[in-house]
């Protein structure tokens, strides 16, 4: 009867000793994963706005560095400080020779100037106009 009640002891402390090592596992790779996706986070630079227009005027990027460029633009600086009242912003007219030296652009392609198009005026609905302007002296003036 004692060795009975000492197996039954012995079989439930062994599971719950199973069970605990089980738990330190999974919490040990959890932490792991939540420390490698903060260490992802950290290690994503984000590349200045000089950096980007470095690029765009390089006439020797790639169609995908420009399109990288372009997103990263949009993804980080895309929306342009308000109007000055009925002027835009002193800043508008950075984005203005982008726009503009994107179109000039050799390697360039419709899609991307479709998309940065859109993009700035979808993010930017009070320089829509501007936008347009700054795109049609763009496309007008490549060869």
């Amino acid at each position: 009867m004692i060795s009975l009640n000492l197996l039954l002891a012995i079989a439930v402390l062994s599971l719950l000793l199973i069970a605990l090592v089980v738990f330190y596992i999974k919490s040990a790779q959890k932490k792991k994963e939540s420390i490698s996706s903060k260490k992802s986070e950290a290690d994503t630079v984000v590349p200045t706005f000089k950096e980007l227009k470095a690029i765009m005027k390089n006439q020797e990027a790639s169609t995908a560095e420009l399109h990288n460029a372009v997103n990263d633009l949009l993804k980080y600086y895309g929306t342009i400080p308000p109007k000055q009242g009925i002027h835009p912003n002193k800043k508008f007219q950075e984005y203005a020779s982008l726009l503009v030296t994107v179109c000039h652009h050799k390697h360039v392609n419709a899609k991307i100037v479709v998309h940065f198009e859109n993009q700035l005026k979808q993010m930017n609905p009070n320089y829509e106009n501007n936008i347009e302007e700054m795109l049609k002296r763009g496309l007008n003036s490549r060869t």
